[in-house]
């Protein structure tokens, strides 16, 4: 979001003194038109409100915009306000940050939970621990995305480091077992009839999230016509 600046001593200056009403208003919204379109202070005549056109004379005869080419400019708009170029810099700077820092909080958090499983498998003998984040990896860097595939005509699924998938997959995993997960991930991948997961990507995380509601639907057919095969 940009900001367009008004110096606090404005209102008592000489040009901005006894304007109109439409005139002031006309004023402040060529500041803001010009912060949230980036335009460095140029107003292009056809952008300005219907309504308040005529009050443009007004600020033309005062100094406050200048006639250009394009229509009108904010007179000494660059002296108050960031220009253009200025607002895509930190925009560009700030999304970099955020990304680094996502990143980095990403990374910190598989690093944990691989040293978790690390430290599991240091035993001597392998524990249900270390079975179910053994799963857990294969549940989601293997079997959805060829669940994914075969369901989804051949669709490839896109994956990225995701260490709240992971704990996902962890908790999946300790509620069912891989042949009861096929049949869950075959319901969300097929369904046509609810509306949260038609208009969704049927990601891994779609499935974490519907996983229970699949299980109550299949458990209802079972109900009625018996033990579903895979």
């Amino acid at each position: 979001m940009a900001w367009c600046r008004i110096h606090d001593g404005a209102m008592t200056h000489p040009k901005v003194a006894g304007m109109t009403d439409k005139g002031f208003r006309l004023w402040v919204w060529g500041l803001a038109h010009s912060q949230q379109h980036l335009t460095d202070g140029l107003i292009v005549d056809d952008a300005i409100p219907r309504r308040l056109r005529r009050a443009a004379d007004e600020l033309t005869q005062r100094g406050l915009w200048e006639l250009h080419d394009v229509g009108f400019k904010v007179h000494h708009y660059l002296d108050w306000n960031d220009s253009r170029e200025t607002v895509l810099s930190k925009r560009s700077g700030a999304k970099n940050r955020l990304q680094r820092w996502s990143d980095k909080r990403v990374v910190n958090a598989t690093s944990e939970l691989d040293s978790r499983i690390t430290g599991v498998g240091n035993s001597n003998s392998s524990t249900e621990e270390e079975i179910v984040y053994q799963r857990a990896g294969r549940l989601r860097e293997e079997l959805y995305p060829l669940w994914y595939a075969k369901h989804r005509n051949g669709a490839r699924l896109r994956l990225i480091a995701n260490s709240l998938e992971f704990q996902e997959a962890v908790n999946l995993c300790k509620t069912w077992d891989d042949g009861r997960l096929e049949k869950l991930a075959a319901i969300v991948l097929t369904t046509d009839d609810e509306p949260f997961i038609m208009k969704s990507d049927r990601g891994f995380k779609i499935f974490a999230l519907k996983a229970s509601w699949a299980d109550d639907r299949l458990a209802q057919w079972e109900r009625e016509h018996g033990k579903a095969t895979a």
